[in-house]
């Protein structure tokens, strides 16, 4: 008997600590409910560069008539073919307010403060969507970058600030629109 509650309570917390870890989903695969039905719509916003776009993702239950916006970024690394590694990540508007607010305070930082040493700056939504810059001393410049969550392997695409600004304002234009 104490074998089957010791093998229960590992369980249950084996599915719990697997349920935390699945809040790093991506929100647009959220309609997979059975008996469920959705429409997706993808509503462009622009291009921040060659194979970087921000679009709001529309999710609508058609039988519950209820509908939730994000904000998508979608981006892609590598060459076509078998190298090309695609990722989006989808943002919801609380999120979203955040991410613009230290997008703004990373550029900020770039303009106004001289730097001597590497250093970085970085955030991370809930969703898995990293934004960055680091200053190397020995190019006497900021770099500037986005990615896929830290435990995803080269997911890093980087940006001129010009790109990263542009990302800056369409995702502000994104926000509007939720």
């Amino acid at each position: 008997m104490k074998k089957i509650v010791v093998v229960s309570l590992i369980c249950l917390f084996a599915s719990f600590g697997y349920s935390q870890d699945s809040t790093q989903m991506d929100i647009s695969q959220i309609p997979n409910e059975v008996g469920v039905l959705y429409e997706k719509a993808f509503i462009d916003i622009g291009t921040v560069t060659r194979g970087v776009d921000v679009m709001i993702l529309e999710i609508k239950d058609l039988i519950a008539e209820k509908t939730k916006k994000y904000i998508r970024v979608d981006y892609s690394i590598g060459s076509y073919g078998s190298t090309m590694r695609h990722y989006n990540i989808a943002i919801n508007k609380l999120e979203a307010e955040s991410l613009i607010t230290a997008m703004d305070k990373i550029v900020s930082v770039v303009n106004n403060e001289k730097k001597f040493v590497y250093t970085e700056l970085e955030f991370k939504t809930y969703e898995g969507l990293v934004v960055g810059a680091y200053y190397k001393e020995d190019e006497n410049k900021w770099n500037f970058y986005i990615k896929k969550d830290r435990s995803v392997y080269r997911s890093t695409y980087p940006l001129k600030q010009d790109k990263f600004v542009n990302l800056l304002i369409l995702l502000r234009d994104a926000y509007k629109k939720l």
